[in-house]
């Protein structure tokens, strides 16, 4: 153990001494859970991603532990804590030495444990201590095994204190160049404490003179911030009207192209009703032709009809004085013959050639009787014929006058039917002419707001050169602060040989060892950033060095005057620049299309196609 302990000196000193393990026993058996306590102190803070691991003694990074637990958060002012490790996960080589080490969410390591030792279940050990001597009673069986790890601990022992002595004389060696260094050193860092003094006052001086430029572009910032927003209220503003006017002129459009499709088909059916009135004035023109044809039939039948019923009536009257005539000669002749029989016997010879010739007239009067009346005959077949026609021609008459009502309904009808087909079309060009009244009235409007638009794009264009201006002022005021960092930079570099530390060596990066891990991995980006040695003390004052003259350089006000955002005062210049520039881009009020760098009249151009039709 004399190996052991002359390398622990240094490593109780300074950060290593924050976490002290308490309790501590020299072995632990490998088949039970092992506790460890711990004792926090005033100079660390926990966090919730610490933990405490078993590291093997010769360990050169954090990241060589064997197996680790997270370390809870201390309740309350209770600084003592306790983890156990589970005998799982415990080492298995009763022949190493291992150490607790308290390790933070950052890598460092802030505690480390007196040396332990793990041993198989079957020993039987018993430990008696006085400070001056040790009795250890084992089985019989171990003794051989426990002679051969004594030999090789003594031999193992001879080499560490040769290692020791080697690294003895490099430490002696380091210290005295360190103070060659100290010494040679001393007077350049007064002269830079000077320097920098002088500086100090010199920044802060600049530091005033831009606090006082920065409240200067803060307020015009926030000026144009106000017209920037004010722009695009009146952006919204026109965008809305040009919407309700396109959606004004599409209904308007719809309903032209509903009323010229109403048009159309009304002069369709306008034109077909024209046809069927020409083809019903034609049949009714066929209708009358050929009425007039039926009643100059008519009247010539009925002039006939009448000139045959006077001639009949003539002939009537002629037979009846014939037959009267007829009956008297028959009545006569008779009372002659019977007179002439009675009285006149003796006259045979006078009368009868008389009453022969007489005779012979009647015969004749009664041939020429019998002759009118075959012709009466025929004049009444004409009669009967010509009221058969008569009445042909009533019921032609009859049939053509209802053909000719029939004709006149269906054209008063499809009169009505035209002049409602006229009224329509009137009222839908009334409608057509409102539309086409409303349409000139919203390309006035238009035409207005394009003029409205186009002034309010040339404000937009003196903003963004003013916009451009102050960005190129800002431009200037940090290049001026880069150059009092570059110039500050250099003189700062040599501070950190002030306060010198032995424990300054960088860590060597290693492997992680091959042991057994349990518990998960501490170091993955899942879990925790990556872990790393402790920086030298140099190295960190130089960091900080670095931040306090950035935080000389930089104003403390890092905020945006657009969004009011806050950003950390180391933040790069450019990309503070870069992000206050997003604000003043030229955005379209129509799409939201973004034109970074763009020029002015592309972007008009753009604007402008949303509002062609």
């Amino acid at each position: 153990h004399t190996a052991v302990h002359n390398w622990l000196p240094s490593l109780y000193s300074s950060a290593f001494a924050q976490v002290i393990f308490v309790n501590m026993e020299k072995s632990y058996m490998m088949d039970t859970p092992v506790k460890c306590d711990y004792l926090l102190t005033s100079l660390i803070n926990p966090n919730n991603r610490d933990w405490i691991g078993i590291f093997k003694v010769g360990w050169s990074t954090a990241r060589d532990y064997h197996t680790f637990v997270w370390a809870p958060l201390p309740k309350g002012d209770q600084r003592q804590q306790q983890v156990t490790f589970e005998a799982y996960y415990l080492p298995k080589e009763d022949n190493d030495f291992y150490q607790f080490c308290y390790v933070t969410h950052k890598g460092e390591i802030r505690g480390a444990s007196t040396p332990i030792g793990f041993r198989q279940p079957g020993t039987i050990t018993v430990d008696i201590s006085d400070n001056q001597e040790m009795l250890v009673i084992t089985t019989q069986e171990q003794i051989e095994e426990v002679e051969k790890e004594k030999a090789a601990l003594e031999l193992n022992n001879t080499t560490l204190t040769e290692e020791n002595t080697v690294l003895k004389a490099k430490i002696e060696g380091f210290e005295k160049q360190v103070e060659h260094a100290k010494e040679a050193y001393s007077s350049a860092l007064e002269k830079s404490k000077d320097d920098l003094k002088s500086m100090e006052k010199q920044v802060l001086e600049q530091k005033e003179k831009h606090e006082v430029e920065n409240k200067i572009l803060c307020e015009k910032a926030d000026q144009l911030e106000k017209q920037l927003t004010q722009k695009k209220e009146e952006y919204l503003t026109a965008q809305k009207a040009n919407q309700e006017l396109q959606e004004k002129l599409e209904s308007a459009q719809t309903t032209i192209e509903q009323s010229k499709q109403m048009y159309e088909k009304a002069m369709d059916k306008l034109e077909q009703v024209k046809q069927e009135t020409e083809a019903l004035k034609a049949e009714i023109a066929a209708y009358k032709t050929e009425l007039g044809s039926v009643t100059n039939m008519k009247s010539q039948a009925l002039s006939e009809l009448e000139i045959a019923q006077s001639d009949l009536h003539i002939l009537r009257k002629e037979n009846q004085e014939l037959t009267k005539h007829l009956q008297k000669a028959v009545k006569v002749e008779d009372q002659m013959g019977r007179s002439t029989e009675e009285t006149c016997m003796p006259d045979t010879g006078k009368f009868p050639d008389r009453r022969k010739t007489e005779y012979e007239n009647l015969r004749k009067k009664c041939k020429i009787t019998d002759s009118d009346k075959e012709q009466l005959d025929n004049l009444c077949q004409i009669l009967k014929f010509t009221e058969e026609e008569l009445q042909v021609a009533k019921c032609r008459e009859a049939q053509t006058a209802a053909n000719l009502r029939a004709s006149e309904v269906v054209r008063e009808s499809s009169a009505a039917e035209l002049c409602i087909a006229r009224q329509d079309i009137q009222l839908w060009k009334n409608n057509f002419d409102k539309i086409q009244q409303n349409l000139s009235k919203n390309e006035i409007r238009f035409t207005e707001m394009e003029e409205d638009l186009q002034q309010k794009n040339s404000i937009v264009e003196i903003r963004t050169m003013e916009v451009s201006e102050l960005s190129q002022e800002i431009e200037r005021l940090t290049s001026k602060i880069d150059e009092l960092k570059a110039n500050s930079a250099p003189r700062g570099r040599i501070f950190h040989l002030e306060h010198p530390n032995p424990y300054g060596v960088p860590v060597p990066v290693t492997q992680p060892s091959q042991s057994g891990l349990h518990y998960g991995n501490p170091y993955t980006e899942r879990d925790m950033p990556t872990g790393s040695a402790i920086p030298a003390e140099g190295m960190v004052t130089e960091l900080l060095l670095n931040d306090r003259v950035s935080l000389w350089a930089v104003s403390p006000r890092r905020k945006c005057p657009v969004c009011q955002i806050r950003f950390p005062i180391n933040m790069e210049d450019h990309k503070f620049e870069e992000h206050v520039q997003t604000h003043f881009h030229l955005e379209c009020p129509m799409c939201h299309k973004i034109f970074i760098d763009a020029p002015q009249h592309e972007f008009n151009e753009h604007v402008q196609n949303h509002f062609k039709v």
